[in-house]
């Protein structure tokens, strides 16, 4: 999130929306969706990226798409 608000201030009229209600995607021109499974105190930053790998992630469309 931090990345898109630091890059926002160089694009115009460029809204960044956060939210957990999939309604906020009705009739968005793009839709940037980040997610992770939590990491485990101690774990390494390589098994958790293979945690993410191996997790069927349910995905949904916009509304519009």
């Amino acid at each position: 999130m931090l990345d898109l608000q630091h890059t926002a201030i160089f694009l115009l009229c460029t809204p960044i929306l956060v939210s957990s209600d999939d309604t906020v995607m009705t009739n968005l021109d793009i839709c940037i969706i980040t997610i992770s499974a939590r990491q485990i105190q101690g774990e390494m930053r390589l098994n958790l990226l293979q945690r993410n790998r191996e997790t069927e992630w349910e995905t949904t469309m916009s509304p519009a798409g």
